[in-house]
């Protein structure tokens, strides 16, 4: 067996001396023993660390005095960063939680964090960010401390680890809880409950338990938020955390106050001011303090209460925060009203309006118009100089309200215009759009429609003057060719008026108007045709000039196919798809009638309408075959 050294026994024997006089727990003592039998500098720094972390509820001297250990043999080693970083965050919690000194836990956060960033330790870095978070909370200044909270949970996401995501969760909801955002709040801590019992955090399940407490209690549900504080109080007294039993005993006596239990209340909050005195916390006697005036004063111990809230107010001088100030001084100033001591309800009452800005303007001047009536008799005049200062800081923000609405004003109506200019601009352009359209469909009429009729009316004086000189089987020539002529015309008005159908814009209404022509070309024909269409956009809408020149394209390959062959069957393809339309005409082996004269006129036609709307359009004019193929953009 190895022997100890005289030295060692020596340490041991002073560490459990200094263990007995602070009633140190198990721990603590196997944790000294391990110190003074180990020799690496390293392994000691870790255990003193630890030691002091061990003291947090029992004695502050011993947690500091453990940390500079802790320090002190760490620098005679070689340590790692990760030691380095743990110590550093040590003294930033011990200065945050205990001493409340949080620009000095500021500097050791922010060396710590430099170590983490220069090492790359993303996970390091998300804890001390969080850690900034929680401080700059103590401190009030919320907007730093959700920067902080939500940059630490990002790392946490990015680098998928349930304990730190925890964490940040749990922050963030104290965040959000905060701002009343109570739903929102919820939620963080539910996911953060969950992640807290898969890693099994038994601390963190009762900081939780505590927090949804809190959150059930902004929302008016004071029975269940009882039940979460219980909870959490169980879980920590299973622990033995007379810190966080601290909190839960105030949170109990807080949730027994809004019911009403004003004794139920005060017992609670002389337990956790009880237990506080053990761990020196000041943020956490503030608060307790508080509690215990508001409750003094529910029951008109205006004496009391008034001993509660100043000692409190004496306690916020020795740290940087502006938590619970106003709860104080509002508190003073009714107090010493309910006594009647008006003068000094008055400074009260002044103090809370320069601290705050959550009254609103109608409430102030309703307070200080009360005040204004009590204190008359006493003094008059110096109050009316109070009021008039007062009302002149009211002024100057009306006025100032007043400018910063004007300039809102002016800006929303140059908004307003602008926005008017640019609808005034797209009205002005599909404006134009129609009125092209409406000079295309003019040239339409004249071209199509005034043929027709003049041919019409050619053939008619025609057949009216020489009835009795020709012969019977030209004027049916003639007459069949006026019914042609007719049924051109009533079929160039039908598709007229359907180009300009704003209720006939869909792609569905294309297809059926294509089908029906189709059907009425070929069936006096005895022409047998299939139509072939693949598309699921029919209900899209599309273009009105595209839709227009679409068809007319499709009406001339079939006019094409009927005026120059005689085919056996005639294909329609449609597909439509990724927002491309492809149209298909084309006959089966048929004969070509040479003595049909072709101007070439049609086709050109057919090209300069797919051109014009950015289409390709391809055509196959063989012996015994014509085929176009049409592509465009719908």
């Amino acid at each position: 067996m190895k022997r100890i050294h005289h030295t060692k026994l020596i340490l041991i024997l002073l560490f459990l001396m200094m263990g007995n006089s602070l009633k140190a727990n198990v721990i603590i003592d196997s944790l000294k023993i391990r110190f003074a039998l180990v020799e690496d500098e390293q392994e000691r720094s870790k255990i003193a660390k630890l030691i002091g972390d061990n003291y947090y509820s029992i004695n502050q001297d011993s947690i500091i005095a453990y940390y500079e250990l802790a320090e002190k043999y760490a620098n005679l080693s070689t340590t790692t960063f990760v030691d380095d970083i743990e110590i550093l965050r040590g003294y930033g919690y011990y200065n945050t939680n205990l001493t409340n000194d949080y620009d000095k836990a500021i500097i050791y956060y922010e060396e710590a964090i430099h170590i983490a960033k220069t090492n790359n330790d993303k996970r390091n870095i998300a804890l001390i960010q969080n850690d900034l978070g929680i401080i700059f909370w103590k401190k009030g200044i919320y907007e730093k401390a959700i920067e902080y909270h939500f940059m630490a949970d990002k790392i946490a996401e990015d680098i998928d680890d349930a304990d730190l995501r925890m964490r940040t969760l749990l922050s963030l909801g104290v965040i959000h809880n905060e701002a009343l955002r109570n739903e929102e709040a919820k939620l963080y801590y539910e996911e953060a409950l969950l992640l807290a019992k898969g890693v099994g955090h038994q601390r963190a399940i009762g900081v939780i338990q505590n927090n949804i407490g809190k959150v059930l209690e902004d929302m008016g549900d004071y029975t269940n938020s009882q039940k979460q504080f219980q909870k959490a109080l169980i879980t920590f007294q299973n622990m033995s955390d007379d810190y966080w039993k601290g909190l839960c005993y105030y949170n109990l006596g807080n949730n027994s106050f809004l019911q009403k239990e004003y004794k139920t209340a005060i017992d609670y909050y002389d337990t956790a001011l009880t237990l506080n005195k053990i761990l020196q916390d000041k943020d956490r006697e503030v608060m307790i303090l508080s509690g215990l005036a508001k409750t003094y004063e529910a029951i008109k111990e205006y004496k009391i209460a008034i001993q509660y809230a100043l000692k409190g107010e004496r306690l916020l001088k020795e740290f940087d925060t502006e938590l619970h100030h106003s709860t104080l001084i509002s508190i003073l100033a009714r107090c010493y009203q309910g006594q009647g001591n008006f003068e000094k309800s008055n400074i009260y009452y002044q103090k809370n309006f320069n601290s705050t800005n959550n009254i609103e303007s109608e409430n102030q001047e309703q307070v200080l118009a009360k005040m204004k009536a009590m204190y008359t008799n006493e003094k008059k005049n110096n109050l009316i100089d109070q009021l008039e200062i007062i009302n002149k800081q009211e002024l100057i923000k009306r006025q100032r309200a007043t400018y910063i609405f004007r300039f809102t004003s002016l800006i929303f109506l140059f908004i307003l215009a602008l926005l008017g200019l640019l609808f005034y601009g797209l009205k002005l352009r599909q404006l134009n759009k129609y009125n092209a359209l409406r000079s295309k469909l003019t040239y339409d009429l004249h071209d199509n429609i005034g043929s027709s009729l003049n041919q019409i009316k050619i053939l008619s004086s025609k057949l009216n003057n020489n009835v009795s000189e020709i012969g019977e089987q030209n004027n049916l020539s003639k007459i069949s060719r006026i019914k042609t002529i007719s049924n051109d015309l009533i079929s160039n008005m039908y598709d007229l008026i359907w180009s300009i159908d704003k209720d006939k814009e869909s792609l569905e209404d294309l297809i059926d108007h294509m089908r029906d022509h189709a059907s009425n070309v070929f069936s006096p024909m005895d022409l047998p045709f299939k139509m072939k269409i693949n598309s699921n956009y029919r209900n899209k809408v599309i273009d009105a000039e595209v839709k227009n020149n679409i068809y007319a394209v499709y009406k001339e390959a079939i006019n094409n196919v009927v005026k120059h062959t005689r085919p056996v069957l005639v294909y329609i393809y449609i597909d439509v798809l990724n927002n491309q339309l492809n149209l298909k005409v084309e006959n089966d082996k048929s004969v070509t009638l040479d003595d049909q004269y072709s101007s070439k006129k049609g086709l050109l036609s057919m090209v300069q309408r797919a051109k014009s709307i950015g289409g390709k359009l391809n055509i196959k004019n063989e012996t015994d075959k014509f085929i176009i193929n049409l592509q465009v953009n719908v």
